[in-house]
């Protein structure tokens, strides 16, 4: 037996009760959803974990249009592009989440604002929903809001950059500074790809509807946090929205 296998707890099927509460089991669900896993297995474990923490996320954010009021609609694609819209608002948000636990990894700079064949960077991309918005309704007279959510700890450059609502750190003056200039800096550089064979030049300004500082202005991080800390605030907002003193819910092993 290899060093990354492990022994599941000698359990005979016939000596467990169906019926019974999965608590009288813990030892089981411990193994199954605690134990370590090889290298091979965390890419889909990832995902899976990933896709459901997006529809909490979702779960998040049509309790919050029903607590404030401000929002009238909630549109989501496959959980990661949600939309909160109203007569005069819109908001464009992005789920986007990390490996919790012993293998999470901390929201830098650099991960916002990372390309990989194009304008294609997680806040270029979340930019791109307006502008699809834009040229369906060609409405101006809306206001707009560009959200990322994150579910892992903001790393130190990261709580450089924004402030403790989210927004890109200014000085007295209104212009961006520190890790927020870097931000804007990179999504400002041109991009170079080779098409037939010859360099083809890429500028943020000629492939968005707006100028970038527009975006940026608009463009704020949420931090959701881990999955148990969203589910807390989901259940305590179900409970004062309903006016219900205490969910009793069990803990959802995922």
């Amino acid at each position: 037996m290899g060093d990354n296998e492990e022994i599941l707890p000698n359990i005979s099927p016939k000596k467990i009760d169906i019926g019974s509460k999965i608590d009288n089991y813990k030892v089981i669900v411990d193994y199954l959803t605690k134990r370590k896993f090889m290298a091979s297995e965390l890419g889909g474990i990832a995902a899976t974990r990933g896709f459901i923490y997006q529809y909490r996320a979702l779960i998040h954010y049509c309790l919050e249009c029903v607590e404030s009021g401000e929002f009238i609609g909630v549109v989501s694609e496959l959980g990661d592009d949600i939309t909160l819209i109203s007569e005069k608002n819109i908001k464009f948000i992005q789920v986007k989440s990390g490996k919790e636990g012993p293998y999470s990894k901390n929201l830098t700079p650099g991960i916002l604002y990372k390309r990989e064949k194009g304008l294609d960077s997680w806040v270029e991309k979340l930019f791109e929903q307006y502008d699809k918005f834009y040229k369906k309704t060609n409405n101006e007279d809306i206001d707009v809001e560009f959200v990322i959510s994150y579910n892992c700890n903001l790393g130190d450059d990261m709580q450089k950059m924004i402030t403790d609502e989210g927004k890109l750190i200014r000085d007295e003056n209104g212009e961006l500074v520190s890790k927020s200039k870097e931000l804007r800096d990179k999504l400002n550089t041109v991009y170079e790809k080779i098409i037939d064979k010859k360099i083809v030049k890429i500028h943020f300004e000629e492939s968005f509807c707006n100028k970038l500082d527009w975006y940026i202005e608009r463009f704020s991080i949420d931090w959701l946090g881990h999955t148990d800390y969203l589910d807390r605030n989901i259940y305590s907002k179900i409970e004062k929205i309903y006016n219900v003193k205490s969910l009793n819910v069990k803990k959802v092993y995922i």
